[in-house]
């Protein structure tokens, strides 16, 4: 029989003060009690209600409504013990899954920029920034923009300088017009790129000029094939990574718990690069356990649980340190199924970077 959730939130209404809250929780633990088995109706409230002081409740109920639907497609219930404490477990996981997914992108936007800069300067020479034939025309839009305003405030900060009485003053009207001065200077390629958002990064694969004609940026990709990948096709992929990178840029969790969109995105931007995704991550993130294989766990679940049925463990031999184990992944898949990908092996936190230095940073002490 459903909890009346409405007498809990009257009954703890002294403890509680926040009608608002009270209210949301009461929301969010109707929908929860759907998925499993909750504790005493009052101190579960309480949880709820102090949770909903740190975290949005629009995010938290698209959470339980992504776990309802997947109960629905399960054949039978699979949380058993306790359904708040899953549901928030699973929002946490999302923060660290953003870890790993946010450092994959950052892999491939950084490697994008060295490459678009390295073309550009080669053809242009390092000042390509001041040959409007190599910037697209709304970044440069967008740059003048700026300009204009960092101008305005250069100008808005002079005239108060102005009207002070200390002597400092025309030392600082002279800074000021310095530094205006500045931003009309031509920067390098290097620098001018390296300051550019993601979305105007897309704009140097977006404009025809550049992709083809003398300057072929496409001649950055190249399918396993040989042949370069489409123009279209990149910029499908990259628009993956942009979506899912301002998601965790601007901390919005949506209902979507897991990054393997992203993830498959990203590992196809390194393919196209002639480079394995899983070879530069483990390169670079060796300090902890965040296998890219963590985006993949709707993936891998069934894999898992045939390990351990197997009572497969860690797979350096004679290790005893047990669970927790990760799953290891050869190189980064760009979809799935991925049939290289289905022989699951596991690793114990220590062995895991162990192995992982010993493949991808060799000959480091």
């Amino acid at each position: 029989m459903p909890t009346d959730w409405q007498a809990v939130a009257e009954e703890l209404a002294d403890d509680l003060p926040s009608v608002t809250n009270r209210t949301r929780a009461r929301e969010v633990l109707t929908l929860v009690e759907q998925l499993g088995p909750l504790d005493a109706p009052g101190d579960e409230f309480k949880r709820v209600y102090e949770f909903l002081r740190w975290n949005e409740p629009a995010r938290v109920i698209a959470v339980v409504e992504e776990l309802l639907q997947a109960l629905k497609r399960s054949e039978q219930p699979w949380i058993k013990n306790n359904a708040w404490r899953y549901v928030v477990g699973a929002f946490d996981s999302w923060i660290c899954r953003a870890r790993v997914f946010y450092l994959a992108a950052g892999i491939v936007e950084g490697a994008l920029k060295a490459r678009v800069d390295e073309r550009l300067t080669e053809f242009f020479g390092p000042s390509w920034p001041g040959n409007p034939d190599a910037v697209p025309s709304n970044v440069r839009e967008r740059i003048d923009e700026n300009r204009a305003k960092d101008a305005m405030e250069a100008v808005r900060r002079c005239l108060e300088l102005s009207e002070s009485s200390e002597g400092r003053a025309l030392d600082e009207i002279a800074r000021i017009s310095r530094e205006a001065t500045a931003l009309r200077e031509v920067q390098s390629g290097s620098k001018f790129i390296s300051k550019l958002d993601f979305g105007l990064l897309r704009s140097f694969f977006q404009t025809k000029r550049l992709w083809g004609g003398m300057i072929k940026l496409q001649s950055i990709f190249s399918a396993s094939a040989g042949d370069s990948p489409l123009r279209s096709q990149v910029d499908e992929t990259l628009d993956r990574i942009h979506l899912l990178r301002n998601e965790v840029a601007h901390y919005r969790p949506s209902g979507r718990l897991n990054f393997s969109d992203g993830l498959f995105a990203c590992a196809k931007i390194a393919q196209w690069l002639r480079e394995d995704l899983q070879h530069i991550y483990e390169s670079i993130d060796t300090r902890s356990s965040t296998e890219l294989s963590m985006l993949l766990e709707s993936y891998y679940l069934p894999l898992y649980q045939q390990s351990l049925a197997r009572r497969a463990g860690c797979v350096t031999d004679g290790c005893a340190l047990g669970r927790p184990w990760d799953i290891l992944l050869d190189r980064a898949p760009t979809d799935w199924p991925d049939e290289g990908l289905e022989r699951t092996v596991l690793a114990c936190q220590y062995h895991r970077f162990e192995i992982r230095a010993k493949k991808h940073r060799p000959g480091e002490e």
